[in-house]
């Protein structure tokens, strides 16, 4: 696969689509990392915009102030300049030509004033003279009791409203975005374990479940943590979010991205083999790729930006989510409680809900759900088959526990309910030996027995294993590879027919399922196949 490699000519090339270092940031982040790390961000930029305007000189100054009758005037049209103006002392001389307007404020006028502000600071920025008016008045409580307050003060956070903050919040970390003084009373004053009781012990990361609240909000179709099955190359590698209707992938980059989980180089090398493989595979099939990395986008409104930008168009007024959305999101599970239990209410037993529902089967024994969602069912003892004389009849034709549990499963799983296994497999060999046992010798003895190298992986693979580890495999051996053009869309069929889904047929023949990938014949031939993975899609 050929990588895309930023040279020097590259970034600067690419830097010279956009008017600012924001815009190139925001739409070509590889580019923008890659030139910041190396030292050519500032020619990379040199042609772009200023971000801040000049630093403003006296001249300036009262060429600005000249041009406004009145000071507020001033201020609204040129912040800039008027900041400049107060923090130089150039205040009286700019404003010697303005009118000074005295006004008779009054409660009422002081209130529509202050009405439409949602804190002091934000007021007092945008009229000066009014809140200065009301608080020389002690009219300042009165006229801003709307108002939030930007500070709680002293001895506000009581354990009553730490609890009530906490309770409002589904995990520690949006807790701690949203009130970070109710969260550090919390653990100041050991409260943390009553205040956190409801939260999820791992809840899905801020950035992600922001990013599924925003696409939710708007009503936008999209698929987390999405496999395109298609494509052999990424098939394994999930997107975090694919929005279908935008033609749009959007991976969220926590910082083991950048450095590795616990900052160990070799797991930060593969995470970014796999992103680069990803992104270069969405560009190659026509998908806008969309990367939000944590350690640029810091807040959440730069996310929630990002994702604006990459969606364009214009979006429809969000909706509030319910508290079962929320909670969804913020579980990280492909399921709730209230789910399994409502899904697992509609058949009578076990076997006909793993039949009919097996993602929902299969999360209710991985999370320990099963008991309460199987309490209405009936119990069927394999229809009086299995008995413990019956169960031991069956072992016997088998010489290890691998050949019975793969020709009689259900006798294998009763077996051990009735408390008869031990019994039952007495006389079958193990499948693991002591350690030390493999030595050279014995492993060229058991290579004895197989004329090919397939043949040896299958009838013994521990010992394959072994051999490949320690370079014993016998130049001699015949490989079991299949000859080039084996693989016809005819054999490739034949071959998918043997097996209930994909992850079986890839693992027990992954030439044939990457050449039906490769192909596009993978739907055709998997189509009697059970699909093992649910696809999150908003509502």
């Amino acid at each position: 696969m050929t990588r895309l490699k930023w040279t020097r000519e590259a970034v600067l090339a690419d830097a010279r689509r956009f008017a600012s270092k924001r815009q190139w940031q925001l739409a070509s982040g590889s580019a923008y990392t890659i030139a910041h790390r190396r030292g050519w961000l500032d020619e990379a930029c040199a042609h772009m915009s200023p971000r801040w305007q000049p630093r403003w000189d006296k001249a300036a100054v009262l060429a600005s102030a000249k041009k406004h009758s009145d000071r507020t005037a001033w201020k609204t049209a040129e912040l800039g300049a008027y900041k400049a103006a107060q923090r130089n002392g150039w205040m009286l001389e700019a404003c010697a030509h303005m009118e000074v307007k005295h006004r008779d404020w009054t409660l009422e006028s002081l209130k529509a004033s202050a009405a439409s502000y949602p804190t002091r600071g934000a007021w007092k920025e945008a009229d000066g003279a009014a809140y200065k008016a009301a608080r020389d008045h002690g009219l300042l409580e009165e006229v801003c009791a709307h108002m939030v307050a930007a500070y709680k003060p002293a001895g506000w956070w009581t354990k009553s409203r730490v609890l009530a903050s906490a309770r409002e919040h589904p995990s520690i970390a949006s807790w701690d975005a949203a009130e970070t003084s109710a969260y550090q009373q919390a653990k100041k004053m050991g409260w943390m374990a009553e205040a956190t009781a409801h939260m999820h012990e791992v809840p899905m990361p801020i950035g992600p479940a922001t990013i599924h609240e925003f696409l939710i909000a708007h009503g936008i179709e999209y698929k987390a943590e999405h496999r395109f099955k298609d494509a052999p190359e990424v098939s394994r590698m999930p997107f975090d979010f694919y929005l279908p209707g935008h033609n749009l992938v959007i991976e969220y980059h926590g910082r083991q991205h950048r450095d590795g989980w616990s900052s160990d180089p070799a797991s930060r090398d593969s995470i970014q083999h796999n992103d680069r493989v990803k992104r270069e595979w969405a560009l190659r099939k026509g998908l806008a790729y969309v990367a939000i990395c944590a350690w640029i986008d810091r807040t959440l409104d730069q996310v929630r930006e990002r994702v604006t930008t990459a969606i364009g168009g214009i979006l429809s007024t969000p909706r509030v989510l319910t508290e079962a959305e929320r909670r969804k999101i913020w579980s990280g599970r492909a399921f709730e409680e209230e789910e399994i239990l409502a899904d697992a209410a509609q058949y009578p037993t076990r076997a006909a809900w793993m039949r009919s529902s097996p993602n929902a089967y299969r999360f209710a024994l991985r999370h320990g759900l099963s008991d309460a969602a199987t309490r209405h069912m009936a119990y069927v003892t394999e229809h009086g088959k299995w008995t413990r004389e019956t169960v031991i009849a069956s072992a016997q034709p088998y010489s290890s526990l691998a050949e019975w549990r793969e020709a009689n499963p259900s006798a294998h799983v009763i077996s051990k309910r009735l408390g008869c296994f031990e019994e039952a497999t007495q006389h079958m060999t193990r499948a693991k030996q002591p350690n030390g046992y493999w030595t050279d010798e014995k492993i060229l003895a058991e290579a004895a027995r197989f004329d090919n190298t397939a043949a040896w992986n299958k009838g013994s693979p521990i010992s394959y294993g072994i051999a490949k580890r320690r370079r014993l495999v016998p130049a001699t051996m015949q490989r079991g590879k299949r000859p080039k053009g084996y693989w016809t869309k005819e054999r490739i069929s034949a071959a998918a027919a043997l097996f209930k889904t994909r992850s079986a047929f890839r693992k027990a023949e992954p030439s044939a399922y990457a050449i039906a990938g490769a192909k596009g014949w993978l739907e055709e031939v998997c189509a009697h196949m059970l699909s093992q993975r649910r696809d999150v899609t908003s509502a």
